[in-house]
């Protein structure tokens, strides 16, 4: 779903892609918007809505690894000699497809907050993080490789990124999670590109970046194979040079654990799990973490009640 909850988007395993909208005033009244083919023999059902002061941008990654950019846009028409914006209704049209040219796919996608820009994040299964962006706006045209982050050898597929939330005065950071561990990274303007700032061991099938909102305190959430979740605290190393990820704490669940995420300020935790819930954590005194709600989905139509629940649960 987009930032402002007015257009969502599936992949059907026949490689469609279908964006839903609905009318701000009114949040149940959804309508299907337009189908478009991915025309792609593996559909990965990988989507990141870019932030709406772009304009309405969606991006969608296939098994080929092939990146494809969707602008919402305002049909041109010729006149008087040059092109005019026609009065018709915006139209969903390719904007560009990105060609990673990786040999074993992508894994993940993200954008980057927009105060950096517009800059769309992928994770490659060939050991590096590729940074986008284009070269003008309104429409968004001409995407290229604007960064590259290479992965230390061993680290494994990156199969979940993070951008780190913006805050002013903090450079962009990312946190990589793979079958390796879990690295954060942080761009170095003065050397223009990224660094690897700290790593942790343990493997990692998904991740979370906390908002600070000014708070003295970077958290980020990962899960693995297994039933836990650990919340992970970035702070300074010994004798305040550089950075390390300390563990501190693990949240237990019954069943494995698909996603989490944050809410707005960064107090609460999410989870859902394979059994159809969603537990709702908070921090209490010190670093102990309570489950103060849980959403258990109800099965519909032979299939899940609930679907990304913990991205939802703030909503």
């Amino acid at each position: 779903m987009n930032s402002r909850g007015t257009h969502t988007a599936i992949v059907t395993p026949e490689a469609m892609l279908v964006i839903y909208s609905r009318p701000r005033e009114d949040a149940t009244r959804w309508s299907r918007e337009v189908r478009i083919p991915l025309v792609s023999r593996s559909p990965t059902g990988l989507l990141a809505w870019a932030n709406e002061e772009f304009g309405y941008i969606l991006a969608a990654g296939t098994g080929e690894g092939i990146v494809k950019v969707f602008e919402l846009r305002r049909p041109l028409k010729l006149a008087g000699g040059g092109e005019q914006l026609d009065s018709q209704q915006p139209e969903w049209s390719l904007a560009q497809s990105l060609d990673l040219r990786s040999e074993r796919g992508m894994l993940d996608l993200c954008f980057a907050p927009y105060q950096f820009g517009l800059m769309l994040a992928v994770a490659c299964g060939d050991g590096r993080v590729d940074v986008f962006a284009p070269r003008r706006l309104l429409p968004a045209e001409g995407w290229e490789v604007k960064h590259r982050i290479t992965l230390p050898e061993g680290f494994g597929d990156a199969c979940q990124l993070a951008w780190r939330p913006y805050s002013d005065g903090v450079p962009q950071m990312m946190a990589v999670g793979g079958s390796g561990g879990l690295s954060v990274f942080s761009y170095r303007r003065e050397r223009m590109g990224w660094e690897s700032a700290c790593h942790a061991e343990g493997g990692v099938m998904g991740l979370d970046w906390a908002p600070s909102l000014g708070k003295p305190l970077e958290l980020i959430a990962t899960f693995g194979a297994g039933q836990d979740v650990t919340v992970w605290r970035l702070r300074r190393g010994e004798g305040g040079e550089g950075l390390e990820l300390e563990a501190t704490a693990v949240l237990r669940h019954t069943a494995g654990v698909s996603k989490v995420r944050w809410d707005m300020l960064g107090v609460s935790l999410a989870a859902s799990t394979e059994k159809n819930e969603v537990w709702v954590w908070s921090k209490g005194a010190g670093w102990e973490w309570e489950c103060r709600r849980k959403i258990v989905g109800v099965e519909a139509g032979g299939g899940r009640g609930i679907e990304d629940t913990a991205a939802q649960a703030w909503a």
